[in-house]
């Protein structure tokens, strides 16, 4: 058996991906490598390299979790990470949502508790967020800091509401042009 670069999270939905890329700079492409909107998701854990022999019991775990089928996600705000003086990653921001109203950062924490019952242990730290951008490796590092902080200040009104479905597990595939992703699971 062989082994699947792994996440779970929720897609953004297509309308709501259409008014993130609203705010794309289309003269910052020397600098960072605009995501495709269909791309847009929030990540809820990062799985990495898994061996595909624990798909079955993530996805048993994925369905037995008791959390909605969808929830509630508001967007607003802009950043970078690891930090706007020298950011490899471009994000709007994502409220977790009240855990008393089981918003995504219950769905996180249950999540978590899950796979950790099949020996995956994970972050337990959680910042919901979109990533729209990722710096280009050959980009002049003040060029990328300028694309940064624009893109932090065009996005300062931004705020989106939205329902998105509570979990879904992908496969990546990194390629030249971007992450490539396919759903395995979702509910």
């Amino acid at each position: 058996m062989g082994s699947q670069r792994l996440f779970v999270g929720t897609p953004v939905p297509p309308e709501t991906a259409r008014n993130i890329s609203d705010y794309r700079i289309p003269t910052a492409g020397d600098a960072v490598r605009w995501v495709k909107p269909e791309n847009y998701h929030v990540t809820l854990q990062f799985l990495g390299d898994t061996d595909d022999t624990l798909v079955p019991s993530i996805v048993s775990i994925l369905a037995g979790l008791p959390c909605p089928d969808v929830v509630p996600l508001t967007l607003s705000g802009a950043g970078a990470f690891p930090t706007t003086r020298r950011p490899r990653v471009l994000w709007i921001g994502g409220a977790p949502g009240d855990s008393d109203e089981l918003g995504l950062a219950a769905v996180h924490e249950l999540l978590g508790r899950g796979l950790k019952s099949i020996g995956i242990e994970l972050d337990t730290r959680f910042t919901p967020h979109v990533t729209v951008a990722y710096s280009r490796k050959n980009a002049r590092p003040e060029r990328l800091r300028e694309v940064t902080r624009n893109f932090i200040e065009n996005t300062q009104s931004l705020r989106l509401d939205c329902t998105v479905p509570s979990l879904a597990l992908f496969s990546s595939s990194l390629t030249p042009e971007g992450a490539v992703y396919r759903v395995l699971y979702s509910r």
